[in-house]
């Protein structure tokens, strides 16, 4: 009996000790590899050798576990393998790449960077949970950017591009930018040698469009280039605001490339499109087929350029398009289309100009020194006109002279007779390019740029040949109505010799035979008049004797035999009725009477 009582209470304690070993103190601690665990730890594990071992399954198995506690941690072996704890569901426990909320980040700076899984697969927001700021140190490059806000709607500040956009799709912005407020739609600034601002757009987009109630729908400022943008289709830059596109820039202050649609284009309520530029173009616009440079303004300037006034120094503004648009479009109500001003030359145009109307400055009150032109045929008599063909090899090509035959003058010749109508000019060939940026936006270095030509030449102030050609006009006028009098005046003449002479072979002429005067030619007279008459030649005496209405000879005059005339200078004698007489040796043959009027 007492050999059964020690074998169960052996085995009672071989039990009890069993279950102990999975249960820890309820006060203290536990050591595994130390005798002296951490006072403040419930279970202190050293080793330098080995680990710790979650329990290891696949995720069927983890989702078959019974109401898991929160907390629980396990190891999931397939699928996507890593350590899993439970927090309502199971999560993973992310170790290289964020989650998507960020939670797992602290509230530090963020040395690592933010690579989606897949290109273009995951955005960072949403159209409902925004991000308030953005802070960037250098550049920032999307495929679009649309932006809002009070200030500006877009801002960028980088050494290579303050503001880049590239939109791909057929429709949409490269770069977008909407202020609400006073501010800048679009605000870009380079401090390297890019863009302020840069937009590329495919097919029926725009490049660059910015929008600003109250202030400007955009602006650029860099070393380089302001605003630049590129459209296949769109516009290249547009905008909208007080002042709709401004730029400044070393190279250019706007930049627009507009294959089918404007190159730049800005609606204004002060100024359209605006550009600045130390030594390159103001405001650049290139097009195929749209418009070069397009800029509207209810009150002030559809486009406004200006440029420096150093060695180099190119347009205020430049228009390009190669197609059926136009280089340079400008439209106000009230004010200026396009407005140019420059100290050698307010535009340059290398084709043909069309207008429909035209007015230049000739108020009275903007004239000193003013007399009236001596001769005009003198001046014109020397001018020398040329038939002549424009050069058209090398790069004279460049100028793009008409072709063909041309009909005008040399201003050399010009310049020895009127020499204030002729001016020296130039032609920079590099300018006649219709773009000197690529498509990738890459600036143009110096040893890539063509090399261009400066050519020299001398220009005509064809305009200033008008008063010349109509001095002209009237002293022919003049000469002209003086050889109609004197015409007329021997077409009397003729038709009265014509009488006389018909008179003398008729057989029953009267006086034939003893001699006849004609009428007075003109009658009535005025300070001379003409008196046609026939002398027989066996006449030995004859003379003409005037007198007036009471007989009393007032003037004789001797003729001699023939037909002949004598010229009677009636502005010695009063206003009245004269008689005239031929008298043939000594008797009178024939009389008439004349009418002198004063």
């Amino acid at each position: 009996m007492k050999k059964i009582f020690l074998s169960v209470t052996a085995l009672s304690m071989l039990v009890l000790l069993s279950e102990a070993q999975n249960i820890f103190p309820a006060t203290g601690s536990a050591g595994i590899g130390t005798n002296a665990p951490v006072v403040s730890s419930l279970l202190d594990m050293r080793s330098t050798t080995k680990g710790v071992l979650f329990p290891r399954m696949t995720a069927a198995q983890r989702g078959a576990i019974a109401s898991p506690a929160t907390g629980l941690m396990l190891y999931q072996t397939d699928g996507t393998t890593g350590v899993y704890y439970y927090g309502g569901s199971w999560i993973r426990l992310v170790t290289s790449a964020a989650a998507p909320s960020l939670a797992n980040l602290a509230s530090v700076a963020i040395n690592q960077s933010l690579v989606a899984n897949a290109s273009g697969t995951l955005d960072l927001g949403s159209s409902t949970r925004k991000w308030r700021k953005g802070f960037f140190s250098d550049s920032v490059f999307a495929r679009v950017v649309i932006g809002t806000g009070a200030n500006y709607g877009v801002y960028g500040n980088g050494a290579t591009y303050g503001v880049y956009g590239n939109n791909t799709s057929s429709t949409g912005y490269g770069l977008y930018g909407n202020n609400t407020s006073n501010g800048y739609g679009v605000y870009g600034n380079n401090t390297g040698s890019g863009y302020g601002v840069y937009g590329k757009s495919a097919e029926g987009g725009v490049g660059v469009y910015g929008i600003s109630v109250g202030g400007t729908g955009m602006y650029g400022s860099g070393d380089f280039n302001g605003v630049i943008g590129f459209a296949t289709e769109g516009d290249g830059v547009s905008g909208s605001g007080n002042t709709g596109v401004s730029g400044a820039g070393r190279y250019y202050g706007v930049y627009g490339n507009g294959n089918d649609g404007v190159g730049v284009y800005g609606n204004g309520s002060t100024n359209g499109v605006q550009g600045n530029s130390s030594t390159g173009d103001g405001v650049h616009g290139s097009s195929s087929f749209g418009a070069g440079v397009s800029g509207s303004s209810p009150t002030r300037v559809g486009v406004y350029g200006r440029t420096g006034g150093g060695v180099g120094d190119q347009s205020g503004v430049y228009g390009y398009c190669s197609g059926f648009g136009y280089g340079l479009r400008g439209f106000s109500q009230n004010g200026f289309g396009v407005y140019a001003s420059g100290g050698s030359w307010a535009g340059y145009f290398a084709g043909p100009v069309y207008s429909t109307g035209g007015f230049t400055s000739s108020d009275r009150k903007l004239k000193r020194n003013i007399s009236d032109l001596v001769s005009g045929m003198d001046i014109i008599n020397q001018l020398k006109p040329k038939q002549y063909e424009f050069r058209q090899d090398g790069n004279y090509k460049l100028m793009n002279l008409p072709a063909g035959k041309q009909y005008g003058l040399i201003a050399q010749d010009v310049e020895e007779v009127l020499p204030a109508l002729v001016k020296e000019a130039q032609f920079n060939t590099g300018m006649s390019q219709p773009s000197k940026i690529p498509a990738d936006g890459k600036p143009v270095s110096a040893a890539t740029e063509p090399p261009s030509e400066i050519i020299d030449f001398k220009s005509l102030n064809y305009t200033a040949l008008i008063p010349i050609i109509i001095k002209g006009m009237q002293e022919l006028s003049a000469k002209n109505e003086e050889l109609q009098q004197k015409n007329e005046q021997l077409q009397n003449e003729i038709e009265a010799l014509q009488s006389a002479f018909s008179k003398e072979v008729s057989p029953g002429g009267i006086n034939a035979a003893r001699g006849y005067l004609e009428q007075n030619v003109p009658n009535p007279a005025g300070d001379n008049t003409l008196i046609s008459y026939f002398v027989p030649a066996k006449s030995s005496r004859a003379q003409i004797a005037i007198t007036d209405m009471s007989g009393a000879v007032i003037k004789t005059c001797a003729v001699s035999s023939g037909r002949g005339r004598v010229n009677i200078k009636t502005g010695e004698l009063s206003a009245g009725t004269y008689n005239y007489a031929l008298y043939v040796n000594d008797q009178v043959v024939d009389s008439r009477k004349m009418v002198i009027a004063k």
